[in-house]
């Protein structure tokens, strides 16, 4: 299994469950205060939502560990969720 790690700031994690599961997962397992969704092509471990202080506000942060059985799968996928988590200001 191929394992990436990334850190997402700014969006709640009710929020990322929801993008994986429009890619074609399915909320499987919630463990405390670890999630994870799964597909029949990839895993992703969502941690716990923490917080920081940016300025006045309180900011979330989720960590996801996304497994795939090879890179390719693993690369389509995090470039489809990327663009699903992508923010423009205007």
């Amino acid at each position: 299994m191929i394992e990436k790690t990334l850190e997402i700031r700014g969006i709640y994690k009710k929020q990322l469950i929801s993008y994986l599961q429009e890619l074609g997962g399915v909320c499987k397992e919630v463990s405390g205060d670890v999630s994870t969704v799964m597909h029949d092509k990839w895993a992703c471990s969502l941690s716990k939502q923490m917080t920081f202080r940016f300025f006045q506000s309180d900011v979330p942060k989720v960590f996801l560990t996304f497994k795939a059985e090879n890179e390719e799968t693993l690369s389509t996928l995090i470039k489809s969720f990327r663009k699903k988590t992508f923010r423009a200001g205007g």
